[in-house]
């Protein structure tokens, strides 16, 4: 008597980890697998799978569509349903209004023109990442701020400033940031023995400092030297 493997059950769709402007592919996690065998994917991009456990995170997928069958070798299970990996939403400031809608945390934000406009929106700004284009001037005004996941780029002859108590704030620490940014701190009136302390440690950085204020100096500190 010959006896046939059971046909194996339509994979179990699990966690989708969409895109991000810091990971440029998506994952899904599917169950219910046979405990050998292959994931056979169609859709956007056509590939297959050994089967290493009865779990598995398929990672690598770029935006797309996709479905996933389970085949044991000698019968394969029926699809799943449309498994959807979005892009990530690009966001860009055309000097007037964003063509997305206001930013969000998930957006990769694209300064194409100059900023603030007139009347000032006088609001925080956050993205995954920011680029400001070469030859756009973006200031963040006195007070607000811009929250970024990952890296800011400024390219060319592009700026981006930050206005007395304005601030950066990046929430991923491994980040790095290239291009001309600008930060303007006002300090209050110090006596001989006073200082006002600014900023932690930043790469090749330029500081100077009102004319007005005819004899000020700066100090440094630098934990890594001899």
């Amino acid at each position: 008597i010959n006896v046939q493997p059971a046909t194996p059950s339509v994979p179990t769709v699990g966690t989708r980890t969409q895109p991000t402007c810091s990971t440029a592919t998506g994952s899904v996690v599917l169950s219910g697998l046979p405990a050998s065998g292959t994931i056979n994917q169609t859709g956007t991009v056509i590939t297959s799978y050994t089967i290493t456990g009865t779990t598995m995170t398929i990672s690598g997928l770029a935006a797309g569509t996709y479905n996933f069958s389970a085949s044991n070798g000698s019968c394969s299970s029926s699809a799943t349903g449309n498994v959807v990996i979005n892009a990530v939403v690009i966001n860009t400031w055309n000097g007037i209004a964003w063509d997305n809608g206001t930013p969000i945390a998930s957006h990769s934000l694209i300064f194409n023109g100059n900023y603030p406009p007139s009347p000032d929106p006088n609001l925080d700004i956050t993205g995954c990442s920011c680029t400001v284009n070469t030859g756009r001037n973006v200031t963040i005004k006195t007070g607000r701020n811009l929250v970024i996941t990952s890296t800011v780029t400024i390219s060319g002859t592009g700026t981006l400033t930050f206005e007395n108590t304005s601030s950066l704030v990046q929430t991923n620490n491994a980040a790095i940031n290239s291009g001309n940014i600008i930060y303007q701190r006002t300090s209050a009136s110090a006596l001989t023995s006073d200082y006002t302390y600014w900023s932690s440690p930043v790469a090749s950085q330029n500081l100077s400092i009102s004319p007005s204020y005819a004899s000020g100096m700066f100090y440094s500190y630098n934990d890594f030297a001899i």
